[in-house]
């Protein structure tokens, strides 16, 4: 099984909005990294294997990170996914965003 790289931020249930090939809906993100995410309370189903686009608004930002995702599986809560294209300015942004995040929540 192959060992995640990324470094996962927990511990925030964040609003995000999604969107499917035919829907759109809104969860909280569980749990992020830069190579994928956790989601739950859906309110629109996304299965397995479905491509979606994540729109995340953090807070300094003026525009959303929209990520191309992948679901991989499903969770107690709702889904896990893995980001299959995410710009590079993209993942430095949530890292820095969710670093600042986790130290001001210590």
């Amino acid at each position: 099984m192959k060992k995640r790289s990324a470094f996962r931020f927990n511990g925030f249930r964040m609003p995000v909005q999604y969107k499917t090939a035919y829907d759109e809906g809104t969860a909280y993100l569980s749990n992020i990294s830069t190579s994928g995410c956790a989601l739950e309370s859906l309110t629109t189903p996304i299965s397995v294997s479905e491509t979606f686009l994540l729109s995340i608004a953090l807070e300094e930002e003026q525009d959303h990170i929209e990520v191309r995702a992948l679901a991989v599986r499903p969770t107690k809560e709702g889904i896990a996914a893995k980001f299959t294209i995410i710009e590079q300015t993209s993942q430095t942004k949530l890292r820095i965003y969710f670093c600042k995040k986790l130290r001001n929540h210590s």
